[in-house]
C-alpha cells in the first residue's frame, strides 16, 4: 500500500487475516492458494518486527502442514524448524504450540522415511502433549496417532499397538472425528477389518466406512467393535457419558 508516494507496509491484523484465509484455503483442499497465502502472512509478520514473532511462527507451521500435505516433506521439515526457532525465542518452554509443531515434523521425517530421526523428537512430542493437553485431549490422541504410524510404516506392529492403545482409550473422552481417525489406524495395525467384520458379523467395508471422514458409528455398532477389541487385546476401552 502506498501513502504519499510511500510504500507502507501491511500491518500484522492484516497479516492474521491472511493466515485465516490460508486456513480455510487448506482445509476447502485448495493447497497452491494456501501455500501462497502462507508466504504472504510469513511476509507481512517478518516485517512487522518483534510484536509479530508468534503469529510469525504460526504462518510457518501452517506452511509446514501444507507442504506436508502437498508430498513436499523436505519442505515441510525447512518450515517446522523455522517455526520452531521463532517460538523458542517467543513462547515459554514447552509451550502448546511446539506440540503441533513437533507433530508435523514427525509426520514429515515419517513421508521422508527418515524414522530415527522421527523417533528421536516422539518422546518429547507426547511429553508436551499429555503435559499441555492433558491425558483425554485430542491433540494428544493425534500425537500418539502419529508417533504409532512411524512405527507401523517400519512393521514395529508391537510399539505401534501400545501407542494406538492409548489414543483409542484418550479418544473415546475426546473428539469424536480425531477417535474414528485413530480407531481405524489401530484396526489396520492389529486385527485387520476382513477379521474384525467376521468378528461382529459387520461387513468389512461397512466397518471401513463407519470409521472413514463421513462415517457415523452407531452406539450398536461401536460397543460390538470395542467389545471385540477389548477382549481380544485385554484393554480396557471405555466410552466417556
Amino acid at each position: 500500500m502506498r501513502l504519499g508516494g510511500r510504500a507502507r507496509p501491511l500491518a500484522p491484523h492484516f497479516g492474521i487475516l491472511v493466515t485465516t484465509l490460508a486456513q480455510i484455503l487448506q482445509e476447502t483442499g485448495d493447497l497452491n492458494g494456501a501455500q501462497k497465502r502462507c508466504i504472504q502472512a510469513i511476509d507481512i509478520f517478518e516485517k512487522a518486527g518483534e510484536s509479530s514473532r508468534t503469529d510469525l511462527g504460526t504462518a510457518y507451521q501452517n506452511l509446514a502442514v501444507v507442504y506436508a500435505l502437498r508430498g513436499k516433506a523436505h519442505k515441510a521439515v525447512d518450515a517446522v524448524n523455522l517455526a520452531l526457532a521463532v517460538w523458542n525465542q517467543a513462547l515459554p518452554p514447552g509451550h502448546p504450540f511446539v506440540v503441533y509443531a513437533l507433530s508435523t515434523k514427525v509426520v514429515a521425517y515419517n513421508k521422508l522415511k527418515a524414522f530415527h530421526q522421527a523417533e528421536e523428537i516422539i518422546p518429547e512430542m507426547l511429553r508436551l502433549a499429555e503435559s499441555q493437553f492433558g491425558a483425554n485431549h485430542p491433540q494428544r490422541a493425534i500425537a500418539l496417532n502419529d508417533a504409532a504410524a512411524v512405527y507401523i510404516a517400519q512393521r514395529k506392529y508391537e510399539l505401534a499397538e501400545a501407542l494406538l492403545r492409548e489414543g483409542v482409550d484418550a479418544m473415546l473422552s475426546g473428539d469424536v472425528d480425531t477417535g474414528k481417525t485413530i480407531l481405524r489406524d489401530y484396526i489396520k495395525a492389529t486385527v485387520g477389518f476382513e477379521k474384525l467384520g467376521a468378528a461382529t458379523g459387520a461387513p468389512p467395508k461397512s466397518l471401513i466406512r463407519m470409521f472413514g471422514p463421513r462415517g457415523n458409528p452407531q452406539a450398536k455398532n461401536l460397543f460390538s467393535v470395542l467389545g471385540y477389541l477389548q477382549k481380544r487385546a485385554g484393554m480396557r476401552l471405555h466410552v466417556a457419558g
